[in-house]
């Protein structure tokens, strides 16, 4: 959700629903006018705007990293990438320095691997 703080009030501009299967969004990071989020999903699929992500073991969570552009009075998913194994995972920071990246978070499976779906 964007909001503009108008001083005694925040004035809605828009909101971004994530979709189905998505469990968490545990951080946000801002740059410009893009915006980094990571968090978790327990469904078998997730549904980030146009892009759908597979769940490496739908019994568990996967971590997934997406990015936005906020258009002013919109904002718009532009991709997502998720990272799972066979166990539990969850993201707990990301941080963006120029056109990089990086997420960390918690991972119980032997490996595990990012992928676009």
């Amino acid at each position: 959700t964007k909001l503009t703080d108008t001083g005694l009030s925040g004035s809605l501009n828009w909101a971004q629903q994530g979709g189905q299967g998505i469990g968490y969004v545990n951080i946000l990071a801002v740059s410009g006018t893009k915006l980094y989020l990571a968090g978790e999903f327990y469904e078998s699929m997730a549904t980030l705007g146009t892009t759908s992500l597979t769940n490496a073991n739908p019994s568990t969570n996967d971590i997934f990293v997406a990015k936005l552009t906020d258009m002013g009075t919109a904002g718009r998913f532009v991709w997502a990438q998720r990272a799972g194994g066979a166990g539990r995972e969850g993201a707990v920071a990301v941080a963006v320095s120029g056109s990089n990246v990086y997420a960390a978070g918690i991972s119980e499976s032997p490996t595990a691997a990012f992928a676009t779906n």
